[in-house]
């Protein structure tokens, strides 16, 4: 009697489930517990539907063989259903067995350990089949201890997490109703997904292989952490409304972020890419990140942060009005800064020894930059508001 998976769920989530009848329910006062649930051949069933994982097919097992004599037998179909197609330990055999022995069904027991034809066997390398889901979390799963399937199916749940998973199924689709997803520390090397780009977030940390024909389009945020992204397109990257990548890398040469609201590039080599272009308006984070393309230009950033690398990319750093700057422990700073027009200014231990000339909009502004300039600096700083006073001044004398 075969039973497929329909509905996975997690190791975790069924040992809760069964909870009532391996240990009973929790007491009102919740220091003790009541007495255990009896088991009932439907909660099996429901079980078998779930998980094919050991330590719950043993629990199920274990609870059946703890009635009396008399009521084991209608549990005759379930431990069938357990080993029916389905791999299990020595161990649960053995149970499996003795059940089978109790209650006089034992020829049938072992009729149900030879594979069949036509059902989904482990050992079928050419199976496909889906398995759909509403769980949220796998953690350390190993995919293999179940019937197997190429497609898992991800329905109803906002966010879904898949963490420290040696063997993922070979293509996971997303439902609609998902919003964020992420893949910690997992081999993907063998992985295709679909529909991520529907998605609101995604976010990948410590995968060295993502999937092949990678594709996250239209994606509105994604973050890459300690990722190898060998094979993403840069091309696909340009319209994430907010994109994060955090010790990255080979980092593709047509990266374009030219299309991004938000850009984060943390702790990165960029000596492979060609160029790098932002988005007017866009805010972009380049801390600690070296061999940054030259030629960038960051004037039209409506907030730019950048911290512990070299400013050589850029011939003069200007911004627009009501931008946000903060730079810090920086080097190679260009010869003209103007940051007049920026709403907020932070600009602690720099190297000013190539800075000829610095424009603040007033003293109020370059005190709370908390930039601190050597005695022996040769620059000059300027003020903006100074030179305006006095070009209207000029203006209203001469009548314009």
């Amino acid at each position: 009697m075969f039973v497929d998976i329909e509905s996975f769920k997690s190791v975790l989530a069924v040992e809760n489930f069964l909870i009532p009848y391996k240990r009973g329910r929790l007491a009102p006062d919740k220091k003790s517990y009541l007495p255990k649930d009896p088991i009932t051949p439907e909660v099996c069933m429901e079980v078998l539907k779930s998980t094919n994982a050991p330590r719950n097919i043993k629990a199920i097992l274990s609870c059946i063989a703890e009635l009396p004599l008399s009521e084991q037998a209608q549990f005759k179909d379930v431990v069938l259903a357990t080993f029916d197609n389905r791999e299990q330990p020595d161990s649960i055999t053995e149970l499996g067995e003795k059940l089978a022995e109790l209650s006089n069904y034992h020829s049938q027991f072992m009729e149900a350990l030879e594979p069949k034809d036509g059902l989904f066997l482990r050992s079928d390398p050419h199976l496909s089949r889906d398995l759909r889901t509403s769980e949220d979390v796998f953690i350390d799963v190993d995919f293999n201890a179940y019937p197997p399937f190429e497609n898992l199916i991800c329905l109803k749940q906002k966010s879904l997490v898949f963490s420290d998973m040696k063997k993922l199924p070979k293509r996971i689709e997303f439902g609609a109703g998902l919003s964020s997803v992420k893949f910690i520390n997992c081999d993907m090397s063998e992985t295709s997904l679909v529909n991520l780009q529907h998605l609101r977030q995604a976010y990948f940390e410590k995968i060295p292989h993502l999937p092949q024909n990678f594709s996250v389009d239209d994606c509105l945020m994604l973050t890459f952490s300690e990722c190898c992204l060998k094979n993403i397109d840069g091309c696909q990257l340009k319209n994430i409304q907010m994109l994060k990548l955090s010790n990255v890398t080979s980092i593709p040469e047509n990266l374009d972020v030219s299309g991004c609201l938000s850009v984060d590039i943390i702790g990165c080599d960029l000596s492979s890419v060609r160029e790098l272009k932002f988005k007017d308006g866009a805010r972009v984070c380049l801390l600690t990140s070296s061999n940054v393309p030259y030629g960038v230009d960051v004037s039209r950033c409506s907030e730019f942060i950048f911290a512990a690398g070299n400013l050589d990319f850029t011939k003069k750093l200007q911004f627009q009005k009501d931008a946000v700057v903060s730079i810090s422990y920086a080097s190679s700073l260009p010869e003209n800064i103007d940051v007049s027009r920026c709403k907020q200014v932070k600009l602690p231990s720099n190297d000013w020894s190539a800075v000829k000339r610095i424009i603040f909009k007033d003293k109020k502004q370059q005190e709370k930059s908390v930039a601190q300039f050597p005695e022996n600096w040769s620059g000059k700083v300027e003020f903006m508001r100074s030179s305006n006073v006095i070009n209207k001044i000029i203006r209203n004398f001469w009548g314009r």
